[in-house]
């Protein structure tokens, strides 16, 4: 992920590689990146990308084609996505990424869906505790990798939540939220940034929105640097939620509170 872009063998042209995307304020080791999976990718088989990319376990695990071919190929991106953000972590604390390939590092899933990575353990010296969230949206990938409790969540920043307030947040959080400092002002509607830091926070704590929903996940502060404070209402865990604009996206990223 050093490179912005990348020739793919046997394909046309040069086309767009995942992009790093920077958290205002976040202070822990993480490493995440967007993956555009438009136009510049269209001529590009899937067929290609799984076999360049992908190893025999992920291949096992691929969605079917039908009846979703474009979830299928965003699938796809999102774990490409999520090897470049582990190889760029693994530069950057100086462990032996550059003898990797990306077919070498896996990600599967927990019984909970959530993406479980797995490296060569002469890789690096915390093979054991790195952490890798993925999503996707539309036409976008996105990941992040740590070596504690990480999640990421992406969204167009245009999209109206298809839900109101009283969904989402109580009048504590709404309150917050109207005296927020640093907040994405004209980039992304409170609710949507909202929205976002529960989604990155439930993934962090390797539940999702399935398990309790957005009921679940508590706004209690909000710092400076888009620093966002979220609680596990189950757990009274906390959760430290940093948001970024990329292009048309909105971003956030979670990570534990410590």
């Amino acid at each position: 992920m050093n490179r912005t872009e990348q020739s793919f063998p046997n394909t046309p042209g040069s086309l767009t590689w995942p992009v790093p995307v920077v958290f205002p304020g976040q202070v822990d080791e993480v490493s995440a990146c967007l993956f555009e999976g438009g136009e510049a990718l269209r001529p590009v088989p899937a067929a290609h990308l799984v076999e360049r990319f992908l190893s025999a376990r992920e291949r096992e695990t691929i969605p079917p084609e039908q009846p979703n071919p474009d979830r299928r190929f965003l699938w796809i991106l999102a774990r490409i996505a999520g090897k470049c953000a582990i190889m760029e972590l693994l530069r950057k604390q100086g462990e032996a990424a550059q003898q990797l390939d990306l077919s070498e590092i896996e990600i599967t899933s927990d019984k909970n869906g959530a993406p479980v990575a797995h490296i060569p353990a002469a890789a690096a010296t915390r093979a054991a505790h790195l952490n890798v969230s993925l999503a996707h949206s539309g036409s976008m990938a996105a990941a992040a990798a740590a070596f504690s409790p990480i999640g990421i969540d992406v969204e167009p920043l245009a999209r109206v939540p298809e839900f109101g307030w009283a969904k989402i947040a109580v009048e504590s959080e709404m309150k917050l939220i109207e005296g927020a400092p640093h907040r994405i002002s004209g980039l992304a509607t409170p609710l949507l940034q909202l929205w976002t830091a529960k989604e990155a926070a439930s993934k962090a704590a390797r539940v999702g929105l399935a398990d309790g929903g957005l009921v679940r996940w508590r706004l209690i502060a909000v710092g400076l640097n888009r620093g966002w404070l979220v609680e596990d209402q189950r757990t009274r865990l906390h959760y430290g939620v940093h948001s970024a604009a990329k292009g048309q996206w909105l971003l956030a990223c979670a990570s534990r509170h410590r």
